[in-house]
C-alpha cells in the first residue's frame, strides 16, 4: 500500500506571497518517526529553497497544511492537520508485522497470522528483544 500526502506550506516573503508544496512518499520512513523539521527541509528543497536563507526561515515559521492522503495516511487525518506521531507509529508498527508475516510465512507456512494471535504476540515480543539487545 502506497502511503502519501501532499505538504503545503503558505508564506510570504519580501511582498511576495507563496504557495510552496510537495507530495511526500511517507512509505520511506518505515523504521524511523516522521518529523516537522524533515518535512519543512522536503517542501524547501522541492521548491528550490535554500536552507541555509532567509526565506527558509520565514517558510519554517510557517503552518503545514496536509491534503490529499494515500492509504494508512488518510486516517490520521484531521481537517488539514496530520496526527504525526500517532501515523509514524502506526506504520512502523504495519511494517514489523508485514516482516512478521513474512516470517511465518515462510518458515512455518501460514498464510494468515492474524488467526494464531499467540504466535503473533510471542513474534513481536521477540522481535522487540531483538531491538533492544544490546550489540
Amino acid at each position: 500500500m502506497k502511503n502519501s500526502i501532499t505538504v503545503t506550506i503558505p508564506f510570504s516573503f519580501k511582498g511576495v506571497e507563496h504557495q510552496t508544496s510537495a507530495v511526500v512518499d511517507l512509505d520511506s520512513y518505515t523504521r524511523t518517526q516522521l518529523n516537522l523539521d524533515q518535512l519543512f527541509h522536503l517542501v524547501a528543497t522541492e521548491n528550490g529553497i535554500d536552507r541555509y536563507s532567509y526565506e527558509y526561515e520565514v517558510l519554517e515559521s510557517s503552518t503545514l497544511i496536509f491534503s490529499q492522503p494515500t492509504g494508512l495516511a488518510k486516517q490520521f487525518l484531521i481537517g488539514d492537520s496530520l496526527d504525526l506521531e500517532a501515523f509514524s507509529n502506526k506504520l512502523i508498527e504495519e511494517n514489523i508485522l508485514k516482516t512478521l508475516r513474512s516470517i511465518a510465512k515462510d518458515t512455518l507456512g501460514i498464510n494468515k497470522l492474524a488467526e494464531h494471535e499467540k504466535l503473533q504476540q510471542a513474534l513481536q515480543q521477540a522481535y522487540q528483544a531483538g531491538l533492544s539487545a544490546p550489540d
